[in-house]
């Protein structure tokens, strides 16, 4: 008997089960590793398509569950009272309009973006219908009451910006905050009582008034060709923003929540208009389906493909601050923007 080459054999096999047996525990220390310790976090937003679309597109997905992140009931209001919100440690991750947020860190509030949600400004000029012959320019605008999100809202800003565009001073017009945190329900109503003149408006509330022949577009945004000659080719009008100590304590969280949103932003652009308002009424957006996919169908290209937010877009929001007079100065990239979750771009 070869007793050299029964140990040799021996030897092998042992060795294979070992091999075997160590792939194993690998394997489940792998599976270990990857399922991330589950969290609870607080959220805060305001009822837009163009802003909360991702959002409830990761939820439906399971994209946050994926990542071990348990999402409680969203906290939606205009958007100054979002970052409020988040400024009073009341939520952690705070969906704003950029311009909103300029706002707050034009008067210090240590937060800053980490996802870029959407690609152009959303904000539209509407005017009821009653005075489609007296009001046909924004400077016809002059001594009008004009609805806006919030005084302070990035409505607001986008408002005061088409008013100095067209020539006129600030005293020329009178902005009024609708007061419901942006519902769209409260805004048509608001819109067709008659007390105001125009209102600056968003998705859906802008489909919803042309579609009840309530109001006309005066500046349809939606439109390329007045989007770049009112703004810019782009805008970084929808972003994340978070405290700057969730930044110093939990940037892991941070990494992971923009990890969903990653996933959520390319599931909308590989996806047809009608799959994206299914999953995003399936995540608790509470509009007809059917309507939200047309409202899709025309901007479904604006959301970002991968929430990298854009150095030339932040940069257009920038000057709309300046030129709307609620900064003193001008803010940098670097101060507002922290790209190690997303990245950044141009």
């Amino acid at each position: 008997m070869n007793h050299t080459k029964t140990w040799n054999r021996a030897v092998r096999t042992l060795a294979g089960a070992a091999t075997a047996i160590g792939l194993g525990l690998f394997t489940l220390a792998s599976a270990w590793a990857q399922k991330p310790e589950p969290v609870t976090i607080r959220w805060g937003g305001t009822p837009s398509v163009e802003l909360e679309t991702p959002f409830y597109v990761a939820v439906a997905k399971g994209y946050f569950e994926e990542e071990g992140i348990k999402v409680g009931s969203p906290m939606m209001g205009p958007g100054p009272r979002v970052r409020e919100a988040l400024a009073a440690g009341d939520i952690d991750f705070a969906d704003v309009g950029t311009l909103t947020y300029i706002v707050g860190r034009g008067k210090g509030l240590p937060q800053k973006l980490v996802f870029e949600y959407y690609t152009r400004e959303i904000f539209s000029i509407l005017v009821p219908a009653k005075l489609k012959n007296e009001i046909k320019t924004v400077a016809d605008l002059k001594g009008r009451k004009v609805l806006v999100n919030a005084l302070g809202a990035a409505s607001h800003v986008a408002g005061l910006s088409f008013v100095r565009r067209s020539g006129l001073k600030d005293t020329d017009v009178s902005f009024v905050g609708v007061g419901a945190g942006g519902d769209p329900a409260t805004w048509v109503a608001t819109m067709e009582t008659g007390k105001f003149d125009a209102g600056i408006t968003w998705e859906p509330t802008t489909t919803l008034l042309i579609d009840r022949n309530s109001a006309f577009a005066l500046v349809d945004i939606r439109d390329p060709a007045t989007h770049e000659k009112l703004i810019a080719k782009n805008a970084s009008s929808m972003t994340l923003a978070v405290s700057e100590t969730l930044i110093a304590q939990r940037p892991e969280v941070i990494q992971r929540v923009v990890r969903a949103l990653k996933k959520a932003t390319a599931f909308i652009q590989k996806n047809s208009p009608a799959e994206v308002a299914k999953a995003t009424v399936a995540g608790g957006f509470k509009m007809d389906e059917a309507l939200l996919a047309r409202i899709l169908q025309p901007i479904k290209g604006n959301f970002s493909a991968d929430g990298r937010i854009s150095r030339s877009g932040i940069e257009v929001e920038v000057e709309l601050g300046l030129a709307a007079k609620i900064l003193d100065k001008k803010l940098r990239f670097e101060d507002m923007v922290d790209p190690k979750f997303a990245g950044s771009k141009d």
